[in-house]
């Protein structure tokens, strides 16, 4: 289980969209969308969901979970 937590996302649309924190917007069911290409040549590969813990141990790791 990770430990990272993310923060509230700041009021502030400017802020949100181009600011330097990362504050995912889950959905109801506590997912968010996630969008897998590939590092060459940019090809979708695969479009999948995350909770809060696998977005975690994704940053924390460098290794996707889903």
């Amino acid at each position: 289980m990770s430990s990272l937590q993310f923060p509230e996302a700041p009021a502030d649309k400017k802020a949100l969209e181009e600011g330097a924190v990362l504050s995912p917007r889950f959905d109801a069911a506590g997912l968010v969308t996630v969008v897998v290409t590939d590092a060459g040549d940019g090809m979708l590969l695969m479009v999948a969901h995350m909770n809060a813990e696998a977005l975690a141990l994704t940053l924390e790791t460098g290794i996707a979970h889903y």
